[in-house]
């Protein structure tokens, strides 16, 4: 398959945020107590665990998540990111194990990327849906890694940001989001409830040539290791086929962020499974663009914004702008 997709960098998650009436996301996902059906790990874990907040069993495959590749892990993360927590925290397990031989053996740098080969099927969705009409093998799947200088907080304060402009990608304009579940931020941030669910109106412009507003489907997790410390999974997706007001066709994009605090620093985790039909190819483009996200987040915080070249402030203009 010829790669025929622009980078979609989905935003971060950000915090509490109610748009002017009328201008808030025109879909919203499930309440966090509607029940997620997924696949979980045996190993030592409960055979038939439930989803939190659910009464809804969740079947388990694997015998043992060391056996897993890293890449693996990465599509059960975002598979499982409502499972009960000892599902998670087996596959952060798989990651934090492996990172090294797999750091190493794609060239030994940091920040790091590779080429994700498992593509998001739909038994990998783990309650997210697909837009209809697309296919799992058409998705561009990249992934990257780090350790942030920033501590955990940091970057959990930087998630739950009402406005992801210049933190999430350099191509998102705006972003605001609606929270539709029981569970607030501040709650959230303080281990009161989990997950935290959303959905958020994203304007993105990747150029000239491509431009659209996105509905996205949002879910943060925060979660205390068997090891100590905590963790932060978000993940993000699209539910509709967009046709950009700029050009070009949006199909598909599903992203899951991984935050691991380890002391005073935190490892990084972030992967795209997207598809953006423009005609152009991109090569390397993707894993390069997936690792200067990192860099955008360390510098929103060490210059406290001041580096952002995009009107965060921007006005409401989606009406406009799809009326063409």
């Amino acid at each position: 398959m010829s790669l025929r997709r622009l980078l979609l960098v989905a935003p971060l998650l950000g915090a509490a945020c109610t748009p002017d009436p009328g201008t808030g996301p025109r879909r919203l996902v499930e309440d966090d107590t509607a029940a997620v059906e997924t696949d979980a790990p045996h190993t030592d874990l409960t055979p038939r665990d439930t989803d939190p907040g659910t009464d809804t069993a969740v079947d388990s495959d694997t015998d043992d998540p060391s056996q897993l590749t890293f890449q693996e892990a990465l599509s059960l993360l975002f598979r499982d990111l409502r499972a009960s927590p000892a599902i998670p925290n087996a596959w952060i397990k798989v990651l934090r194990d492996k990172r090294e031989a797999a750091r190493l053996a794609a060239g030994g740098t940091e920040p790091w990327s590779v080429t994700l080969g498992p593509h998001l099927t739909a038994d990998l969705l783990g309650g997210a849906k697909a837009p209809t009409g697309t296919d799992p093998a058409d998705q561009i799947a990249v992934a990257a890694f780090t350790t942030s200088t920033l501590d955990f907080d940091d970057h959990l304060a930087l998630a739950l940001d009402a406005n992801q402009v210049c933190i999430a990608t350099n191509s998102t304009v705006y972003h605001r989001r609606t929270y539709t579940s029981n569970c607030a931020p501040a709650a959230f941030r303080t281990g009161g409830c989990s997950p935290l669910v959303a959905t958020a109106e994203v304007h993105r412009k990747l150029s000239f040539l491509a431009a659209a507003w996105l509905d996205l489907h949002e879910e943060l997790r925060l979660l205390t290791l068997p090891t100590g410390g905590r963790a932060l999974l978000a993940r993000t997706w699209t539910e509709e086929v967009v046709q950009g007001h700029g050009g070009g066709d949006f199909r598909q994009e599903f992203t899951l962020d991984v935050w691991v605090e380890e002391g005073g620093s935190t490892w990084r985790a972030s992967a795209l499974w997207v598809e953006l039909d423009l005609g152009l190819d991109i090569g390397s483009t993707l894993r390069n663009a997936v690792t200067s996200g990192f860099a955008r987040e360390e510098a929103f915080v060490t210059d406290g914004g001041s580096s952002c070249g995009e009107d965060r402030d921007a006005a409401y203009t989606r009406d406009a702008d799809e009326a063409g």
